[in-house]
């Protein structure tokens, strides 16, 4: 019990979102290191309310690729926002207006999401998709198990795909789901729950 209660409840999504983030970067590698030699654009971003302020706000994180070292630097940057809910239509609204991808600016390749929730940013991922004309793929991998709660009640949207972040091959999976949907594999019909 003693050591439950020194556990930061947030560890999970912290080492998902280095994970990701080492999966995503891995084609920038050179190719004798197994990359693709390509440059990838990765952004990070937290966003909430932070501490002693009332409005939601988006912050950027830069990795490095280093495990260790951005484990800290994720830690460092979500102690920063308080526990306040936000919509996750706003939130998303925030976040694409941060990285430029506002109407008539850059469409995104994806959206990954790391997050103690399963909350879904319907209305504004249909209105982006609409705005840029593309439908790309949104995933959202849920750190604390809030989807085995509301997967019956999740919206019903094409290349949709929702990971339990408490499996250790969540990252792998969707690795996989998405790099099959990269592919121009069968389209994910709705939300999938992997």
């Amino acid at each position: 019990a003693a050591l439950a209660s020194t556990m930061d409840a947030n560890r999970i999504g912290y080492v998902r979102l280095c994970q990701l983030y080492q999966a995503t970067t891995a084609a920038s590698r050179p190719q004798k290191s197994g990359g693709k030699g390509e440059p990838v654009d990765v952004r990070i971003l937290l966003s909430g309310i932070k501490k002693r302020a009332t409005v939601p706000e988006v912050m950027e994180l830069k990795l490095t690729g280093e495990y260790v070292k951005d484990l800290e630097t994720v830690r460092l940057g979500k102690k920063q926002f308080s526990g306040k809910a936000v919509d996750a239509n706003e939130s998303l609204r925030l976040v694409l207006e941060a990285v430029g991808c506002s109407p008539g600016g850059k469409v995104p390749a994806g959206l990954l999401r790391v997050a103690n929730n399963s909350h879904i940013p319907a209305e504004e991922l249909t209105a982006v998709r609409a705005q840029t004309g593309h439908v790309f793929p949104y995933a959202t991998i849920d750190a604390r198990g809030h989807i085995f709660d509301v997967f019956q009640k999740l919206p019903d949207m094409e290349q949709a795909v929702f990971v339990p972040g408490q499996v250790e091959s969540s990252v792998t999976i969707l690795r996989n789901v998405l790099s099959h949907l990269s592919r121009g594999g069968d389209a994910v019909p709705g939300a999938e729950l992997i």
